[in-house]
């Protein structure tokens, strides 16, 4: 008999003080520059990102100017 706990599903995650809002969509600082993102809010803190960076990029937490 073979038992299967919960599919655990990973996302890869930002937290949303790093998200910078314009009226062209949302951003992320890295160390190339401003990058598109697109995803999803997850919860109070943090942020799912469906397109845009990938794992192991570095992201600037307070950019400034128009964020959360």
């Amino acid at each position: 008999v073979n038992f299967k706990l919960a599919n655990k599903r990973q996302y890869l995650t930002i937290p949303r003080s790093a998200i910078i809002h314009r009226e062209s969509g949302l951003y992320v600082r890295t160390y190339e520059g401003r990058k598109l993102v697109k995803g999803r809010v997850l919860d109070h803190f943090n942020f799912i990102i469906e397109e845009g960076i990938s794992e192991g990029e570095q992201v600037l937490l307070y950019p400034g100017g128009n964020h959360e």
